[in-house]
């Protein structure tokens, strides 16, 4: 079971509600190894910002804003299954 201790995560990734349910979805069909590879893919694409930043504020922006890449459910579903 996974389980996030700190409350600002739960809201510091906003996923588009069709995304969610396709990972939900996976993660019932593929189990939890699904979560590892959705969370590399979203890491992925905002790979280069995250190299750049300097300290915490700014990472936190760029997580915060980190969700915008999953309007694409069988995009991200597609890239995350290469992970697995």
């Amino acid at each position: 079971m996974v389980e996030l201790s700190h409350p600002a995560l739960i809201e510091l990734i906003h996923l588009c509600l069709q995304t969610v349910v396709r990972i939900f979805d996976c993660l019932l069909v593929e189990g939890p190894a699904i979560l590892f590879g959705v969370s590399l893919t979203l890491l992925r694409e905002r790979e280069q910002q995250l190299l750049q930043i300097d300290n915490y504020g700014d990472a936190f922006e760029v997580f915060k804003n980190i969700g915008e890449f999953s309007h694409d459910p069988a995009h991200v579903m597609k890239v995350s299954i290469h992970f697995i």
